[in-house]
This record gives C-alpha cells, sequence and structure tokens, in this order.
C-alpha cells in the first residue's frame, strides 16, 4: 500500500514537470528568428497564441516554410527599392557616320 501512495506522489509530480518542459521547448522553437521576417518575398501570419506561420513568394509561387530560414539565395531586405544599376558595355553601339554627301537631282 505504501509503494503504490508513493508511485502515486512521484507520477504526479513528474507529469507537470514535464509538461513545463515541453512548452517551455515549444516557446524557445518559437522564439527562432527566421530571415523570412525580414525579408519582402515572404507573408508573415501570427496568431494571438504566438503561432507564426511563414510563406515565401519567391518566383511567384506560394510555399509554406516549415523551417526557420537562416540563409536563402532569393532573400530581398524590406525598406526602400534600390536603385536600377547600368550595366555597361552590352548596350548597342551607334553607328558612325563617316562623310556625308549630296545627292543631286
Amino acid at each position: 500500500m505504501g509503494v503504490l501512495v508513493f508511485l502515486i506522489i512521484v507520477i504526479s509530480g513528474a507529469v507537470p514537470a514535464i509538461e513545463r518542459r515541453l512548452r517551455e521547448r515549444e516557446q524557445r522553437r518559437r522564439e527562432v528568428e527566421t530571415l523570412c521576417l525580414s525579408c519582402t518575398n515572404s507573408l508573415v501570419m501570427r496568431s494571438q497564441r504566438g503561432n507564426v506561420f511563414v510563406t515565401c513568394n519567391f518566383g511567384g509561387a506560394m510555399r509554406p516554410l516549415k523551417i526557420a530560414v537562416c540563409e536563402c539565395s532569393g532573400f530581398r531586405p524590406k525598406g526602400p527599392v534600390a536603385e536600377l544599376v547600368t550595366i555597361e558595355g552590352f548596350v548597342r553601339e551607334e553607328r558612325e557616320v563617316y562623310e556625308e554627301i549630296e545627292v543631286s537631282k
């Protein structure tokens, strides 16, 4: 009888401790910062419970993300748009006029 009471006390104390650890682990997982939170290609939705749902729109298709992204080739920071860059060397050159001549009628 004494052993049974002891097991009930140990189990009733262990279950809340395990639940607390699982909640702390879940909270730490949610706190991980993802690169997508500062990207123009992402759509971030947050719930009142603290859940974060992130989708990526890079390339025109909406893809749900199940991981915390730390590096991405399609990353574009939010904020002011960068200026367009002109690349020289690929522009057609104007044709040169060698000599003007008069055409008589």
